[in-house]
């Protein structure tokens, strides 16, 4: 009986697995230790799951980043990648003397060539932004002529490139139509795929696997939210590319502006370039990466809420920052061996700190004199970080290497380099428990001594970085979680359109509401309009009613006087009470001004055009003129003419 029961358990688990396709190239570690975790995470809760791996970097064709996962298909290195890469090292090195921002793009000399340059995104020259396109499109197998443009702005001489795909070849891949018809066969439940290329989206269309998940192993990038519907906020979230944080002045709102748009061209050239090999190889119709991104069930970033800038964000975008770090005790554990060497290496000048120190050439004596420092070309950093007898960490600021030191509570020293770890730096010593550098301060090594020991001397720094890493470990759902919950979840339902927002279809005056705006104004406007013109008859003629009463309560205080008054009103018997008074709607002015010992006239009343009114009073008169005030005043007794409006 029991054997019957644990044949039904073996069949209900098997019957609740889902089959996932993870597709994976073998470029840089950080991306395939990322992707490598999300499959083991899924392979860990017992479904079937095949990593699809193109070799990029053919140094690394030995890695895969995965330790469950035992599905794994390697596409061979095309030569044209081998010969794009081999200058990967040369390249590497130009990132240490530019500036990590978009402006330090802008200074590249006029004639400097930029095949000797790496770009990783947009932080340094473009030709390995060349180099990379051709590098994943070469996997899915065509080949493309690339033109760069170059332009003067203010003596500031930059380019930008544009990629325009001559398609002379398909294979590997595409051509490879008994790979294709396996992935196919596969019956995938939901493929995988990082968005800083298309190729993965192009193979899961063609191997008709019904959900997809997008992800990606650095910052969540502007062009997928924009593709996907969800707001962009660059007056305070900074690209992907940033140097500030959410708190910018206007210079550096300016400048996140440029880094958004210039983040979203640069990979939208990339997306476009293997757009067109698809088509080419498989017809017109196929779509376009603004169609099978927003088709995506869900859209994993490796970002945390707890730790990273606020931001808007759909339903379907979910956050799996921290889905890399093991808080297991017996996988951080280092051994002894590891440790006794470790505590061999430190700095000259601090030579009671001992210092683990990564470097990546093999066998360097760099440090055979401090007997305080180790060198090693790999140790394990989340272990590392995990130890208690750490104190302080100096990192570049890699999305990784910040999530891993934020879950594991320690302070950090920070000196980005390039692409996104200017923007990481900073929202991580946004919390209070890292210094940030720049690389340029290394020329000056009492900066980095001097933040070494407010470090050590400062307790908030360790006091802040545990806060946080308590918060990233006791937060209500975990990465790993959130990973296996909702890729089951779209492995079950498919495509989601009930979270596909409706504003990514509006054009630019719909989203933004201008033509509400622009009719709200100007009904506003009418209204105001309509309403001062109102206010000024009715002040006008209330005032008109003010004046004409003062003056003839003066009349009527002065019986000794005669006044003459026009009075435009034809018939008016308002002064029929006061036998001193004459209305006429007409007199012969210069004759009347002759015969009157003095004239004291008050303020004339009259229309100026058809903007308002304004005072004026009688002229052309030898004799002094005596003006009424405001109250209807007179100064001297006398003969007195008055011109007055009609009511």
């Amino acid at each position: 009986m029991n054997r019957y029961c644990g044949l039904l358990l073996i069949s209900l688990l098997t019957c609740n697995a889902y089959k996932f396709l993870v597709y994976s190239p073998i470029f840089g570690y950080s991306h395939m230790n990322f992707m490598g975790a999300i499959a083991d995470t899924l392979t860990e809760a017992g479904h079937n799951v095949t990593l699809l791996m193109p070799i990029m970097d053919y140094e690394q064709q030995d890695k895969t980043g995965v330790k469950l996962s035992k599905n794994i298909i390697k596409v061979p290195t095309d030569p044209e990648v081998i010969e794009l890469m081999r200058y990967k090292g040369e390249m590497l090195g130009k990132m240490w003397s530019m500036e990590p921002s978009l402006f330090g793009l802008m200074q590249v000399k006029k004639r400097e060539r930029f095949v000797h340059h790496f770009l990783i995104f947009n932080r340094i020259p473009f030709q390995m932004a060349d180099n990379m396109t051709k590098s994943f499109t070469y996997q899915c197998r065509s080949k493309f002529s690339v033109y760069i443009e170059k332009k003067r702005r203010k003596a500031i001489e930059f380019s930008i490139f544009s990629h325009h795909l001559v398609l002379l070849c398909l294979v590997e891949i595409y051509n490879d139509e008994v790979l294709l018809k396996q992935l196919e066969d596969e019956k995938f439940d939901v493929g995988i795929a990082e968005t800083f290329e298309f190729c993965g989206f192009g193979v899961f269309e063609l191997a008709k696997i019904p959900a997809t998940i997008a992800t990606f192993s650095g910052v969540h990038m502007d062009v997928i939210a924009e593709a996907i519907g969800e707001p962009i906020a660059p007056s305070y979230v900074p690209g992907a590319m940033a140097t500030a944080g959410d708190r910018m002045n206007f210079v550096d709102r300016f400048k996140n502006i440029l880094d958004v748009v210039f983040g979203k061209k640069f990979f939208e050239s990339v997306f476009l370039s293997q757009i067109k090999a698809f088509r080419k190889k498989f017809g017109p119709e196929f779509k376009s990466y603004m169609e099978l991104l927003p088709q995506a069930s869900y859209v994993f970033t490796n970002s945390n809420p707890y730790l990273d800038y606020p931001r808007p964000m759909l339903h379907k975008t979910v956050p799996i920052g921290g889905v890399t770090v093991s808080f297991d005790p017996k996988k951080n554990k280092l051994s002894a061996n590891f440790f006794r060497e470790s505590l061999l290496k430190v700095f000259e000048s601090m030579p009671d700190t001992t210092f683990i120190m990564k470097y990546e050439e093999e066998g360097s004596k760099i440090a055979d004199h401090l007997p305080n420092v180790h060198l090693s070309t790999w140790f394990p950093q989340n272990a590392l970080l995990a130890d208690p007898r750490l104190t302080a960490f100096v990192t570049h600021g890699g999305l990784g290497s910040t999530t891993e030191l934020a879950h594991q509570g320690k302070p950090a020293i920070l000196i980005p380099i390039f692409a996104d770890q200017p923007r990481n730096a900073q929202m991580l010593a946004k919390h209070g428990g890292g210094i940030v550098l720049t690389k340029f301060d290394l020329e000056n090594p009492h900066k980095l001594k001097e933040s070494l020991l407010r470090i050590f001397n400062d307790a908030s720094f360790s006091q802040n970085a545990k806060r946080l890493s308590e918060m990233l470990v006791n937060q209500p759902i975990s990465a790993k979680q959130l990973v296996v919950r909702h890729s089951e979840f779209a492995a079950k339902f498919g495509r989601l359109p009930n979270l596909d927002p409706y504003g990514r279809h509006l054009s630019f005056i719909q989203y933004y509401l201008l033509d509400v705006i622009f009719v709200v104004m100007s009904v506003t406007l009418v209204i105001v309009y309509i309403s001062t013109k109102l206010l000024k008859k009715c002040f006008s003629l209330a005032l008109k009613f003010f004046l004409r009463d003062s003056l003839l309560k003066v009349f009527e205080s002065m019986p000794d006087t005669t006044f003459i008054m026009k009075y435009e009103e034809e018939g008016s018997k308002i002064a029929d009470h006061l036998p001193n008074v004459h209305l006429s709607s007409w007199f012969p002015q210069n004759a009347l001004l002759g015969k009157l010992d003095y004239i004291a006239t008050t303020y004339y009343y009259t229309r100026k055009d058809s903007d308002g009114y304004y005072f004026n009073y009688l002229q052309n008169s030898s004799e002094p003129i005596k003006k009424l005030d405001k109250l209807g005043r007179i100064y001297e007794p006398a003969d007195i003419a008055v011109s007055y409006p009609a009511i």
